[in-house]
């Protein structure tokens, strides 16, 4: 009986091993795609991962934001605003406010236009210095 019991806990030890291996796993692969998803949109990770979960969980508080993501509610709030002025997320006037993501083609959109400026910067500089 003890080798049955013995053998059976080996096995649910190896199942939960698995189990945190295949959940490290998907959460690579999560961080993995936030990251690249940060870099096209021109976003450090951390404000990739918020504006992900917000388009995941839709409108909501920072609050609930912050405990959902397990992160403090002040670096919540500073990269929310940093969001905000860029666009990528808007704040209800109600109270409590709710933090609501902008769709992500719009969100493209913004830094298509926001590259094309700054292209159009560079070709005027350039041609500033050529005409000198």
């Amino acid at each position: 009986m003890i080798g049955i019991k013995r053998k059976s806990v080996v096995v649910i030890m190896q199942k939960q091993e698995q189990d945190q291996k295949n959940e490290f796993g998907i959460i690579k692969y999560v961080n993995d795609i936030s990251l690249e998803f940060s870099s096209v949109l021109g976003l450090d990770f951390q404000a990739g991962q918020i504006y992900m979960n917000l388009l995941r969980m839709g409108p909501t508080t920072t609050g609930s934001l912050a405990k959902e993501m397990k992160i403090d509610r002040n670096k919540i709030y500073r990269k929310i605003y940093e969001l905000v002025s860029t666009g990528f997320v808007s704040m209800t006037l109600s109270s409590p406010k709710l933090c609501i993501p902008t769709d992500p083609e719009n969100a493209i959109e913004l830094v298509l236009q926001k590259k094309k400026k700054e292209i159009d910067k560079i070709k005027k500089i350039l041609f500033k210095k050529l005409m000198e």
